[in-house]
């Protein structure tokens, strides 16, 4: 007594967060603006600690591989 789904989609309505243009704009700027900042942020720690040979220990290398982390966990899921 095995009973199949047998129903079927035919159109598929995707709605955003709002319908309002001018919240879209400002969460579109907000995120972009804190995307921009995360990863200018990171990728200057990460060539600051390359670039001064002050900052080799392991400590600093820790920092830089957290940093270089942080830009590709915000790189895959802010987009």
């Amino acid at each position: 007594m095995e009973e199949a789904n047998r129903s079927v989609v035919h159109e598929f309505i995707f709605q955003g967060l709002c319908n309002s243009k001018e919240l879209q704009v400002f969460l579109f700027l907000s995120f972009s603006i804190l995307y921009l900042m995360t990863v200018v942020g990171n990728l200057f720690v990460v060539l600051l600690i390359i670039t001064d040979p002050h900052l080799h220990s392991p400590m600093y290398f820790l920092l830089a591989n957290l940093s270089f982390v942080d830009f590709c966990l915000s790189s895959v899921t802010t987009p």
